[in-house]
């Protein structure tokens, strides 16, 4: 095994500031309109023409840049200010994103950790975007880039061992999950917690209108039995729902 003192040493021959504060970044791409799998990129781009695309965004000098595996690039992005803070690495991973497309007919998704120093820093944040990069798309279909910052509570609730969070999930939902519009109760569950339990704000954010709330919620409250409407019950209701999506995506 290297050691953090090795990694240092290794990072001052190339001429990195092993100090710096880097943020992970992964990239997953694959041909478009191939299968959901990273290992199914054409064969007609090269994975040097890719990786030189990811250099030519993240570009910083003190930017490190690979292919870990096909169709699987890893990026440390320096924490700089301007263009290379990190607030502004969504933004440059769309931007990526967008030529890959372009340039390659590649489609991808990318995943960004918080940043970390050192060895151990940047190990966290590798851990974080990879889990980010996984449970994402099953959080928020339809993204292509995730901050792993904006995804504690699914990254908490898949630590759980799959058994117990399944008995979890069933205690607290019961035959909710047996309905045919499950899938719209369990969006406004999640509504319902992250929009604060406001009537006015839930049906703004679902786009919806406030009676139309109020029947789902009615609905729910009385399939499972549980009070909605009390914070502690809505938050049992809406960790349940993740659980539930996570579930979904791991099949």
């Amino acid at each position: 095994m290297v050691g953090p003192d090795a990694v240092a040493a290794r990072a001052v021959e190339l001429g990195l500031s092993p100090g710096a504060a880097r943020s992970a970044v992964l990239l997953e791409v694959r041909s478009a309109g191939a299968p959901d799998r990273a290992d199914e990129g054409p064969a007609a781009v090269s994975r040097l023409t890719v990786l030189r695309t990811v250099r030519e965004v993240f570009r910083d000098r003190q930017d490190v840049a690979g292919e870990q595996t096909a169709g699987r690039y890893a990026v440390l992005a320096v924490a700089h200010e301007g263009r290379a803070a990190p607030e502004r690495l969504p933004e440059r991973c769309e931007h990526l994103l967008a030529l890959l497309a372009e340039r390659h007919g590649l489609d991808g998704r990318m995943a960004v950790g918080e940043p970390g120093t050192g060895a151990a820093g940047m190990h966290d944040s590798y851990r974080d975007a990879a889990t980010a990069l996984r449970t994402g798309p099953a959080v928020f279909p339809g993204e292509r880039v995730f901050i792993a910052s904006e995804l504690r509570v699914p990254h908490l609730l898949g630590s759980i061992p799959p058994p117990d969070r399944a008995r979890f999930t069933e205690a607290v939902l019961g035959r909710l999950r047996e309905q045919p519009d499950w899938p719209t109760l369990r969006e406004t569950l999640i509504g319902w917690a992250e929009g604060g339990l406001s009537l006015v704000r839930v049906a703004e954010r679902l786009h919806i209108h406030r009676n139309t709330l109020l029947y789902r919620l009615e609905k729910i409250g009385k399939l499972s039995g549980r009070r909605v409407r009390e914070p502690g019950q809505a938050i049992e209701m809406y960790l349940a729902s993740l659980a539930d999506i996570l579930r979904e995506g791991a099949r």
